[in-house]
């Protein structure tokens, strides 16, 4: 007898939209919910909302009529999905989903919040539903109030749903969520939140960078072996450190040897099967003062490739005494990041700070 299996999800796009249809299930029953809210009060004009129910129905139903969709009728969509996921997985097929969940080692829940707030990138007209799911049509993307009352059955799981919400959670921290009404004069459970664009084109497939560095970093993908140079001690525990998951997130090279660096940090994108990205120091160092926001677009698309970081350039960060490092050592506190300074750039940081990043590749 020949065992049934699930067939494979052809791309991203098809498990995506498998993944969503689980969230428009639960999203129709609220609808539901709402219908009969508003059928017990006849004088409802619907204005506050934007829409009315039948016409919330209608954006739900439209996202049917898209290939690759699950009808709501199929109870048994969540194994369904497990065992294809699988099936994908044993046939090689690249999921973005997957590899982002993997890449910043994302919850479940963080994945479903993650989705939740793609729909109206995928589906225009779910603003519209947001908006009357939330009693308000200006919110066209899911506030945490509402995340919290879709996914949270208790305070306890509410608490969970808060620390992700919090400023350095991973979809905060990296930036995969950003707010979408800013307001610092709403209530916190008003706010919400949309995905990064980044992340909405690599969701969809798209292999380029984010279009800010775009025209700054150049990749390549070394392949090549040795280029001859005497770091095997450090070069091996390095790579060891990565591959077993340990905190090693920078080098530093000191001195002049700009082939050196480039040779060091080459091998080791080669050894990973990582990406080398060059950017110049000057798109993360300005005005003597470390530009944390171009730090964190490129630690972000380290992740995503993932890749190697080398930052070069003859212009060397200034003395201890005129540049504050902290928030610097805070943004290289990530886990399995490599970024390499070429040349004479690493002898303008304070000894501590290379000490510090060198000890966590070795420890």
């Amino acid at each position: 007898m020949t065992e049934n299996r699930e067939i494979a999800f052809k791309d991203g796009i098809e498990h995506i939209t498998a993944e969503m249809n689980l969230i428009r299930i639960m999203l129709a029953e609220k609808t539901a919910k709402m219908a009969e809210r508003f059928e017990s009060d006849k004088s409802s004009s619907f204005r506050g909302y934007g829409i009315s129910p039948d016409e919330a129905f209608h954006w739900l139903k439209q996202a049917d009529e898209n290939p690759g969709v699950v009808a709501p009728e199929n109870s048994g969509l969540t194994g369904i999905i497990s065992k294809r996921l699988e099936e994908s997985k044993q046939e090689g097929i690249y999921l973005p989903l997957v590899k982002l969940g993997q890449a910043f080692g994302l919850s479940r829940l963080e994945i479903k919040i993650l989705l939740t707030c793609l729909l109206p990138e995928f589906y225009p007209g779910f603003s519209k539903v947001f908006g009357f799911l939330q009693d308000d049509a200006a919110l066209q993307y899911p506030s945490i109030g509402f995340i919290m009352e879709l996914y949270c059955k208790n305070q306890r799981e509410r608490g969970f749903a808060w620390d992700i919400f919090h400023s350095g959670s991973k979809l905060r921290s990296w930036e995969l969520l950003v707010p979408f009404n800013n307001d610092i004069q709403l209530p916190l459970l008003k706010k919400a939140y949309r995905i990064d664009e980044r992340i909405v084109t690599f969701l969809m497939g798209s292999t380029r960078f984010d279009g800010r560095i775009e025209e700054t970093a150049e990749i390549s993908y070394p392949t090549g072996g040795s280029h001859g140079l005497n770091y095997k001690p450090a070069f091996e525990n390095i790579v060891k450190s990565v591959m077993e998951g340990r905190e090693c997130c920078l080098v530093t090279l000191a001195g002049n040897n700009i082939e050196g660096a480039y040779g060091f940090a080459a091998d080791t994108a080669a050894k990973l099967g990582w990406n080398l990205v060059k950017v110049p120091l000057s798109f993360i160092f300005r005005q003597n003062e470390w530009d944390l926001k171009n730090i964190n677009i490129l630690l972000r698309e380290a992740v995503l490739l993932p890749a190697v970081l080398l930052f070069y350039g003859d212009r060397s960060v200034q003395s201890e005494s005129n540049v504050d490092h902290i928030p610097l050592l805070k943004l290289f506190a990530r886990k399995g990041i490599l970024i390499f300074f070429q040349g004479n750039i690493s002898a303008g940081l304070p000894s501590n700070l290379r000490l510090c990043i060198l000890c966590q590749g070795n420890r």
